[in-house]
């Protein structure tokens, strides 16, 4: 039964003689990327860089990449959340530990809305998921852990 359309890479008549000395002379060329090579010959990247692994040939240098075009506008900043803090505004530490057991969550009890934060380790009988609500449907934390998952750099 086939899974797919066979391709001139599928083939093990592809690489004939000629065709594997074609790829030895481009392989040793500064300057050509694997997917300039596979370009010429008519196949994959993969399929260039499989062969050449099955023919021993040597590690090619990095091709430097076109530097990105700094026109285009940065991307949506993450939302911050604040950290807990008390009266003062000194950030709370967070303690696992102090979780209430009915908010506590089994793996099969978790929900989209609910946190999956790990606490202890999960090779214990002590292991649960915090299950506190998320800010936002979809998120996989509640905000305390969330602020500890991404911590995000300010631009200074």
């Amino acid at each position: 039964m086939s899974y797919g359309r066979a391709t001139a890479s599928s083939c093990a008549c592809f690489w004939t003689g000629e065709r594997v000395e074609l790829l030895k002379k481009l392989w040793s060329e500064p300057g050509l990327s694997c997917r300039d090579i596979a370009n010429m010959l008519g196949v994959s990247r993969n399929a260039v860089i499989g062969k050449g692994g099955r023919l021993n040939l040597p590690t090619r240098p990095q091709v430097p990449c076109a530097p990105k075009a700094a026109s285009s506008p940065p991307g949506p900043q993450p939302q911050r959340f604040p950290k807990p803090a008390d009266d003062t505004g000194t950030p709370l530490p967070v303690n696992d530990r102090d979780i209430p057991l009915e908010q506590r969550r089994g793996l099969l009890e978790l929900t989209t809305a609910t946190c999956r934060w790990p606490i202890v380790d999960p090779r214990t009988d002590a292991f649960f998921y915090c299950g506190a609500p998320t800010t936002r449907i979809g998120q996989s934390y509640c905000s305390d852990h969330y602020a500890r998952a991404y911590i995000v750099r300010s631009a200074a």
